[in-house]
């Protein structure tokens, strides 16, 4: 996703497929383009299995070491996490300016009609457990697409560095299968997929992220607690509900600390929010966390990123009047820095 400049569009109904595609052309002759980073995630959550896919693709240009596609992939399966990257060479990646169809070795996204069809394996080379996860999983969406914010400044001494966010997902219907260690999971979810590009250091663009779908409602938010902006989006039965950065207030608390990444993330999140017609209180229990991290040199900054499955419990009013209890199951995250001792 997503300090004194910033350019947010609002958030509209269906942004024309395109918006999913592959964006580095628009950044190629930056001056900053060894920081261009850019992926397409996918999140599928049922009863028994909950899940992350994300295709992303670093430094297009060749510009530095950290070159390279790299696929994310985390299951939250029988009580337990599997969680790997994989990187995948330039020679096996082929991109799409026209569509989100993508190719990064044996993993693939392909649109045919505006459904999704997601196939890849990836297999742990690095963490040593041997894990192994393979999907087939076709994406159908059921709710207008969001157009987040494109050409956002997050460092405002540096005008070349910018963020762009696009959910062509809010809610979706997912089927297909998993297959975790050989065994198949058959998968019949809800989903969500969204889309993030553009040249900034992530260090610069600190967040919280959530988000959580049923049939006939989708939420969406945004906060760049750093950088004080974000918004919060709620597709109930056919109608867009948005609240500004000034018109929610979000809490984390429960604060855990991890020893292996030396930072705190919170377990739990509290939004109030409220615009002249809707209000909205929804409280956020993380339940399974992984981690993401990016070291930095220059500052010697480590980006940790806390993914994690949630509960979200709580209420829409419109008018002081009940018109929606929310108890449903979705994903959130949050971003921190750390100082990396001098060794």
């Amino acid at each position: 996703m997503p300090l004194l400049i910033l350019m947010l569009l609002p958030m509209v109904a269906q942004s024309a497929l395109i918006d999913d595609c592959y964006h580095f052309s628009d950044y190629e002759d930056s001056p900053n383009a060894s920081d261009y980073g850019e992926w397409w995630y996918f999140s599928f959550f049922q009863e028994d299995i909950q899940g992350v896919v994300q295709y992303s693709l670093w430094d297009p240009a060749g510009l530095t070491e950290d070159s390279y596609g790299l696929m994310y992939v985390s299951v939250f399966w029988q009580d337990s996490m599997v969680e790997m990257f994989f990187p995948v060479p330039w020679n096996d990646v082929v991109t799409s300016r026209t569509s989100a169809d993508l190719v990064m070795g044996p993993n693939t996204i392909e649109v045919v009609d505006g459904e999704y069809q997601l196939d890849g394996y990836i297999e742990d080379i690095y963490g040593g457990t041997g894990d192994t996860v393979a999907w087939s999983l076709r994406y159908v969406q059921d709710s207008p697409s969001l157009c987040g914010f494109r050409n956002m400044r997050v460092f405002p001494l540096d005008p070349n560095e910018e963020m762009n966010w696009y959910v062509q997902m809010p809610s979706a219907t997912i089927q297909g299968t998993v297959v975790i260690n050989g065994e198949p999971v058959s998968i019949s979810a809800r989903g969500y997929h969204d889309h993030n590009w553009g040249v900034w250091k992530l260090y610069h663009g600190l967040w919280n992220w959530f988000q959580t779908n049923e049939p006939c409602l989708a939420i969406v938010g945004h906060d760049f607690y750093g950088l004080l902006r974000g918004e919060i989006s709620i597709l109930l039965d056919g109608e867009e509900i948005t609240f500004r950065h000034w018109q929610y207030q979000l809490t984390n608390y429960d604060w855990t600390f991890v020893p292996e990444a030396f930072a705190f993330y919170p377990r739990k999140t509290l939004i109030t929010a409220c615009n002249w017609k809707y209000s909205l209180v929804l409280e956020i229990a993380v339940q399974q966390t992984g981690l993401v991290a990016r070291a930095y040199d220059e500052p010697p900054i480590a980006w940790i990123v806390f993914e994690s499955t949630a509960m979200f419990e709580g209420r829409i009013r419109k008018f002081g009047r009940v018109v929606e209890e929310i108890d449903t199951f979705g994903f959130r995250e949050y971003t921190t820095n750390v100082l990396i001792p001098n060794t």
